[in-house]
């Protein structure tokens, strides 16, 4: 999510010494137990093929994604060659490795996988089957991830209405269900109608699970992001400020979880014009999503642009512009599918810098960056000489928004 200017978007143990507790206790145990098995039984058997995707999942929700890919793709490629492709633990493992894989921002592979999945689930199972419906729900979120909202929105529709009709719709999903139609629901405009939603989805975690469930800070997260859109800063700050306790207390300082939530805290600060506070709680969420992710994934770029934004409001330009450089850089190396995310916020902050300062020969080569990320390569070095008149386009659009928010003077090019 992105408003004005700031953008929602080590192993995963926490530091220092002593015995390991909580969630980092439980890898190390399922990380012993899986061995043990594949070890006496090979991997595969049943067992070593139940506990190692049992690990696989807990390291997904450490934020380990490497390794959970491979411990995921290792299991599938078992599965696979015992049992039918329409095997529910077939399409287990398949769900599970697209949820890695979009975690990981490689959407299109994941959304090969999960609509794989879905068709063999819908012959298998039933349209209305609650593995079926789980596994459209990941769907919808993906494709909302990716900018394709009426897609989503058309999907968790279809799953909110048929999860609220079957029995147990409080255990099973309905908060889900509901908060992430509400999502779509608010990115379509339709403000009144998610708040609705929320609300319900809120009433009926509460129900099933308590209050302070892991579905209650998703939902509280959702009604927090939903206060921010409609300007409402304070309020969204305090519900934040509510999420992030509970990412760390649950999962963790070091999960990708306690990440969105410092950024999300820390954006609401810079909405309310308290960027010195809001400072240092994104550049905690950049320096965790850099350790989590690399410094290429999606959501590391949006914290990088948001530290920017941050930094520019400030005064730093120094550090503002080397950020936007690195964001713009990660950008072009991702492809023009991410780097269409984070190039809005990217721009947000670069146009915040110029309003400051004159600084077009910093700029310049941002923009131009930004340029490149949509349409491809673009030779920075030989401005006279285009591949092709895409990027002659690209370039010169580039160019034009430089001069005007430079007030007319021409173009310079750093040396």
């Amino acid at each position: 999510e992105e408003s004005r200017g700031i953008a929602d978007g080590s192993n995963g143990r926490p530091s220092g010494g002593g015995v390991s507790s909580g969630p980092w206790a439980a890898e190390e145990l399922l990380r012993m137990v899986a061995a043990r098995w594949e070890e006496a039984k090979g991997l595969s058997h049943a067992e070593t093929l139940r506990a190692v995707s049992d690990w696989a999942l807990l390291l997904r929700r450490l934020g380990r994604y490497e390794e959970a890919e491979v411990q995921h793709r290792r299991v599938l490629a078992a599965r696979e060659a015992m049992l039918h492709p329409a095997h529910r633990d077939v399409l287990a493992s398949q769900n599970n490795l697209a949820l890695v894989l979009k975690a990981k921002g490689e959407f299109e592979q994941a959304e090969v996988l999960l609509r794989r999945t879905i068709e063999a689930k819908e012959q298998s199972f039933g349209e209305h089957h609650q593995s079926t419906l789980l596994s459209l729900s990941n769907l919808a979120v993906l494709l909302r991830c990716v900018g394709r909202h009426d897609e989503a929105a058309g999907l968790l529709q279809r799953v909110a209405s048929a999860v609220e009709a079957s029995p147990g719709a409080a255990r099973f999903g309905a908060s889900a269900a509901l908060s992430n139609l509400a999502v779509s629901r608010k990115l379509a405009g339709c403000a009144d109608e998610a708040e609705s939603l929320l609300r319900r989805a809120m009433a009926s975690s509460a129900v099933a699970f308590g209050e302070a469930s892991e579905a209650n800070v998703a939902v509280r997260s959702n009604q927090a992001a939903l206060r921010r859109a409609a300007g409402r800063s304070r309020a969204a700050e305090v519900l934040y400020r509510q999420v992030l306790q509970d990412c760390e207390r649950s999962v963790g300082s070091e999960h990708p979880s306690t990440a969105a939530a410092l950024n999300a805290v820390g954006a609401a600060l810079a909405d309310a014009g308290q960027a010195a506070e809001a400072r240092p709680l994104l550049e905690r969420a950049l320096a965790l999503r850099e350790r989590v992710f690399g410094t290429k994934h999606p959501s590391t770029l949006f914290s990088c642009a948001n530290a920017a934004y941050v930094a520019a409001l400030l005064g730093d330009y120094k550090a503002a512009v080397e950020l936007l450089d690195r964001a713009t850089a990660g950008s072009a190396m991702t492809g023009a599918h991410n780097a269409s995310h984070s190039a809005a916020s990217v721009v947000h902050a670069a146009l915040e810098l110029l309003r400051k300062r004159g600084l077009e020969v910093e700029a310049a080569p941002i923009f131009l960056r930004l340029a490149e990320a949509r349409v491809g390569s673009v030779d920075v070095d030989a401005v006279g000489d285009r591949r092709s008149a895409a990027s002659a386009a690209a370039v010169a659009d580039a160019a034009s928004a430089i001069s005007g928010l430079l007030g007319g003077r021409r173009f310079r090019r750093a040396a």
